[in-house]
């Protein structure tokens, strides 16, 4: 009866050791994937909007992000590091490029500074969310070495159970000493559990995981709430195909049928390596799609919202090229079009048209100095702004007015 119950703890032991395992590593790179990304909005929004407030919440994650870059090499978090050649190239492509913007942290007031920061850190996070992917394959390949090694413990003891009882008042003092391990182990699990879903549940990424069979291991609640699908296709063993065709209907709808969906899938899962796509919906939002495999053959997919990145992004493109008071193209644009014109009066195109040219016209108002002085410069402006819409009316589709 003592063997029976003593071998029902190791095994006990078993599934929680093999728990904890699983969920130490793969917390700590959750966590630093959250930051990392953050980073990279932080500074998005600063460009957009760059007051000092979000210049120091810049600031902080940036601190941050080091900081967690640096302790990547120490601890229990080194080993999964250092068990492979690349990892530790791209922790130390990391500490060096925080390093490289972090040494003069005040230059960040520029915006085209922060725009080349957030360029250079966009350019690691597909590789800093695939090692995400790899340090959960890493928990889990611990959970079975632990599982083999308590498997063999749990034999030598059914060994000395049946032979030898007499050491059965030195294993109860064991058990007992093992099962107040046990109950410490159980504690830290809980811990770790909450701390894994935080981190997981509160990156600004949707993830899902799966495994080399395409059976979905874990999703998060970003995930969920991006694409509105039913609880029932959340849950742990369906398929990804499913989850995709019910992703691509409504407004999460990408235009493509679902047979062209799946096939841009399977053509990303058939790449050797990390992959990434685009993916529009007829919402209009627009998500990076980003897929990482991991060492068992599973893969790790995050689905990124870029929308408001990219209407910033045509906001600043746009702004580049019109002038902000009249919102006509300013002399940039102009000179292009201009350019653009000659240019095509030379092709073979051009020739065969004769007198298909163009003409350039120079509008000056008169005594506009005058409403200026008499009425002041808010009133000019207008008078200028009220101008162009005349004149953008009068035109035709191929003219413009500068």
């Amino acid at each position: 009866i003592l063997a029976t119950y003593i071998a029902g703890l190791i095994q006990k032991q078993q599934q929680v050791l093999g728990e904890a395992a699983q969920f130490n590593i793969p917390t700590s790179s959750s966590q630093s994937a959250v930051a990392f990304t953050r980073t990279i909005q932080a500074l998005s929004v600063y460009r957009t909007d760059p007051t000092a407030e979000k210049l120091e919440d810049v600031w902080v994650r940036m601190d941050i992000v080091q900081g967690t870059a640096q302790a990547a090499l120490e601890g229990e978090y080194a080993r999964f590091i250092h068990a492979d050649a690349h990892r530790e190239e791209l922790i130390s492509r990391l500490n060096q490029t925080m390093v490289a913007i972090n040494s003069h942290p005040e230059n960040l007031r520029d915006v085209a500074v922060a725009k080349d920061a957030q360029t250079r850190l966009e350019a690691l996070e597909p590789e800093i969310i695939g090692l995400m992917g790899e340090a959960n394959a890493f928990g889990a390949h611990e959970v079975n070495e632990n599982q083999s090694r308590l498997n063999a413990l749990y034999q030598e003891l059914e060994i000395i159970f049946g032979g030898m009882p007499v050491f059965c008042l030195a294993i109860v003092a064991m058990s007992l000493r093992q099962n107040n391990w046990l109950k410490l182990k159980e504690g830290e699990l809980r811990i770790q559990n909450m701390r894994f879903e935080a981190a997981v549940n509160n990156m600004s990424q949707g993830l899902i995981f799966f495994d080399k069979d395409g059976r979905l291991i874990i999703s998060n609640t970003r995930f969920a709430e991006q694409f509105k699908l039913d609880a029932g296709l959340l849950k742990a063993g369906t398929h990804v195909d499913d989850m995709l065709r019910a992703s691509n209907k409504g407004p999460t709808s990408t235009g493509l049928s679902d047979e062209d969906l799946l096939a841009s899938r399977h053509k990303m899962a058939a790449a050797s390596g990390q992959s990434s796509t685009i993916r529009e919906q007829q919402d209009g939002r627009v998500f990076w799609v980003s897929q990482q495999p991991t060492e068992d053959g599973g893969w790790v997919i995050t689905f990124d919202d870029i929308t408001a990145r990219r209407r910033a992004e045509a906001r600043i493109s746009y702004l580049a090229l019109h002038d902000a008071m009249t919102d006509l193209p300013n002399r940039v644009q102009f000179r292009e079009c201009l350019d653009n014109a000659i240019e095509a009066q030379r092709t073979s195109v051009a020739s065969r048209y004769p007198g298909q040219g163009f003409a350039v016209l120079l509008v000056d108002i008169d005594n506009f100095k005058s409403i200026n002085d008499i009425y002041g410069h808010p009133v000019g402006d207008a008078f200028l702004s009220e101008i162009a819409l005349r004149m953008k009316s009068l035109i035709r589709k191929h003219d413009i007015v500068a």
